[in-house]
């Protein structure tokens, strides 16, 4: 069976901090300053686990090309233990200058729109050829580049590397019609914006069969997520913070990976006055963050807020002010009718939704109640 295996990656983002970490310990600010190199060399472990024919970085190495010729001298280091085993690397370089300092450190040398013709040489192992977008090569077997070169002719297979920031959802796939589109991300999410697992897709391709299989591969140090935790009823900030935290250590999945959780709290706080200026987000993420040790490797939640539904109770003996206060943050203001008399309409009685604004109000009114 002749068969063509590779790993595909898209953004090495070597020149790329990560943010959204303010507020955070030390080790888990020295973990994101090196964790973009670290799943490079996660990529370069994997495909060598995964037996790799080659690796492909279908985008940049960097952003820019500031800094290029100290990234692909770290980049020649790296990539040693690849070639030392006769796995080659296939780079795409979108300037001049990046291509001539990658030149040494790899084997192929892609522009943006550009075509590789993938072929078994006749003494084994694999040949790569890399032609212009406009040049089909002598191949049965390519693989382009950014360019949407759309389904393959019968007796053709091609697979389409689309280079993108965020990975295809359900990347992992099976298909014989000898046609395959994907984007493998980046190696390294950068912000809380970038929510997704990341890493690179193993792809194998039969060919003579036309079936093509590609499986999602994680690289990633540290993952960033949002959370919904819905609980019914809370009536303690222990009872809240332990559930955060019980569900906290379900996210640890990979000892390897740290996440960083931004928490999105619905639930029911019934309780008095000095509990409820507890639930400020700094008061909160101080007791969760207690649970935590130095040098913790699963999770560390970010930040902590209830959503629009979230609703929150107090009980007496400040129930007649806190409701009052309650009514005027939340919009339910007494106004007065036509006749002269007093009119209350909107949430009802000592009810209102959680906002930061309204948390913040209740820790001010506490000395005062």
């Amino acid at each position: 069976m002749a068969t063509v295996r590779f790993v595909h990656s898209d953004f090495l983002r070597l020149d790329t901090p990560v943010g959204g970490l303010a507020e955070s310990p030390d080790w888990l600010r020295r973990l994101a300053t090196g964790s973009v190199r670290q799943a490079v060399k996660n990529l370069v472990q994997t495909t060598i686990a995964q037996r790799a024919d080659f690796l492909l970085i279908a985008g940049s190495v960097a952003e820019s090309d500031e800094d290029i010729e100290a990234i692909s001298c770290w980049l020649a280091d790296q990539f040693e233990p690849l070639q030392r085993r006769g796995i080659k690397i296939v780079v795409a370089a979108d300037s001049h200058t990046s291509a001539v300092a990658l030149r040494n450190v790899c084997d192929v040398i892609v522009r943006p729109g550009g075509v590789i013709g993938v072929q078994h040489e006749i003494g084994g192992g694999i040949g790569l050829q890399s032609v212009a977008a406009t040049t089909a090569p002598d191949t049965s077997f390519t693989i382009a580049i950014g360019k949407d070169r759309g389904c393959s002719p019968p007796n053709r297979i091609v697979y389409q590397a689309a280079p993108s920031t965020s990975r295809t959802a359900n990347a992992d796939r099976l298909t014989t019609d000898g046609c395959m589109k994907l984007s493998a991300g980046p190696v390294q999410s950068v912000s809380p914006q970038e929510s997704a697992d990341c890493g690179c897709l193993l792809v194998e391709v039969d060919l003579s069969t036309r079936e093509m299989q590609a499986s999602f591969l994680t690289t990633d140090v540290i993952r960033f997520a949002t959370e919904e935790l819905s609980l019914p009823e809370v009536s303690t900030v222990d009872e809240l913070i332990a559930e955060i935290s019980r569900t906290s250590r379900s996210l640890d999945r990979r000892s390897t990976q740290t996440v960083i959780v931004d928490w999105l709290l619905q639930t029911q706080v019934t309780t008095d006055l000095q509990s409820a200026a507890e639930l400020s987000e700094v008061k909160l993420l101080t007791r969760l963050r207690q649970f935590l040790h130095g040098g913790h490797r699963g999770f560390w939640p970010r930040s902590i807020r209830f959503s629009e539904d979230s609703v929150l109770r107090i009980t007496a003996p400040q129930d007649v002010v806190v409701e009052q206060y309650i009514d005027v943050v939340t919009g339910c203001r007494n106004s007065f009718g036509p006749t002269g008399g007093v009119h209350q309409s909107g949430t009802p009685k000592a009810k209102g939704g959680v906002s930061r604004e309204l948390l913040a109000g209740l820790s001010l009114l506490l000395p005062a109640a």
